[in-house]
């Protein structure tokens, strides 16, 4: 069985993601441990209690070797992307517009 023909018959990125572990005789915890991800998230997407963010299943798809295309159905209406950074609490090492205009007017 292709890649292909698994895509056609699921519906689901959970359903997706253990079609294509399957294919490789992977336990979820393998899975997990390649994709640095805990077996509860493996899971957790293959059952549908969590919602896949990009980030989580760009790991995943590393871990299995395929496009992160290949585990996305045709239409995704159940794939999110993850949270926007919150604009009012910048990470530390953000620089600051007006120390950022001024780095680029000394260039």
């Amino acid at each position: 069985m292709n890649a292909h023909a698994i895509k056609n018959l699921s519906v689901t990125t959970g359903d997706l993601i253990r079609a294509h572990r399957a294919l490789r005789n992977l336990t979820q915890q393998q899975l997990a441990d390649l994709a640095g991800l805990d077996k509860q998230t493996i899971w957790g997407l293959e059952c549908g209690r969590n919602k896949p963010l990009l980030d989580t299943v760009g790991k995943v798809a590393r871990a299995l070797g395929v496009p992160l295309a290949d585990l996305v159905p045709d239409e995704a209406p159940n794939l999110q992307a993850p949270p926007a950074p919150d604009a009012s609490n910048p990470p530390s090492n953000a620089t600051s517009p007006s120390r950022q205009d001024s780095q680029e007017s000394q260039r």
